[in-house]
């Protein structure tokens, strides 16, 4: 039998596990364009090239194709849960995970919404996005551009760390999570731009899905 490890002992080996990933830039929409933008959750799918579907658990559906079933509507609050499933770019394939708001704040210099995420590439992770002025104020005191900051938090379950080993799920954990860290912001300011290359890409995506 193996003993079971010290209390300290299991905090150091968490804290050991424990590391984030973060991406930012500077996108030329007002603060308010874009926080409207990322809490529509219901549009990540046309949003986001990387996502597949939306199942938020008020029985509201968004499948690929756009088509939403019956149920609430509005924008998310602190407590909404929704079930989120991607599109991986290493195998192509789906993979999904239950996704909780923990946190919103809307102030006028600063926006923010942070949610968990349970069982997200074998890892427990808190997800956050914030979204801040920058730039010059225009003369009625409102800004132009704003900064757009997705930071992820993650700690590897432990079943994931014994078969491949702290190092190497770090490693390669980070690197996927800032390579969709990047996708994401790419496709928020595509999308928020009104942009052909977005529109081109959503033909592509939907391509790739059928």
């Amino acid at each position: 039998r193996v003993a079971a490890w010290p209390l300290r002992s299991r905090s150091m080996f968490l804290d050991c596990l424990q590391f984030s990933v973060g991406e930012c830039r500077d996108i030329a929409v007002p603060c308010n364009v874009l926080w409207d933008t990322v809490t529509d959750i219901d549009s990540y799918p046309t949003i986001f090239s990387l996502v597949h579907s939306i199942e938020r658990y008020d029985t509201r559906r968004v499948s690929p194709d756009g088509e939403k079933g019956s149920g609430p509507t509005g924008r998310i609050k602190v407590g909404a849960k929704w079930r989120l499933t991607r599109i991986s770019q290493v195998e192509n394939k789906q993979y999904g995970a239950d996704v909780t708001v923990t946190a919103m704040s809307e102030q006028p210099d600063r926006y923010s919404i942070t949610a968990s995420m349970e069982n997200l590439l074998g890892s427990t992770c808190m997800h956050t996005q914030i979204i801040e002025p920058v730039g010059e104020k225009n003369r009625d005191g409102s800004f132009s551009s704003c900064r757009y900051t997705i930071i992820m938090a993650m700690v590897p379950h432990g079943l994931f760390v014994n078969l491949w080993g702290t190092l190497f799920c770090r490693v390669c954990i980070k690197k996927r999570v800032y390579s969709v860290l990047e996708q994401d912001i790419e496709d928020v300011a595509l999308y928020c731009g009104e942009s052909k290359s977005f529109r081109e890409k959503q033909v592509i995506k939907d391509f790739v899905k059928t």
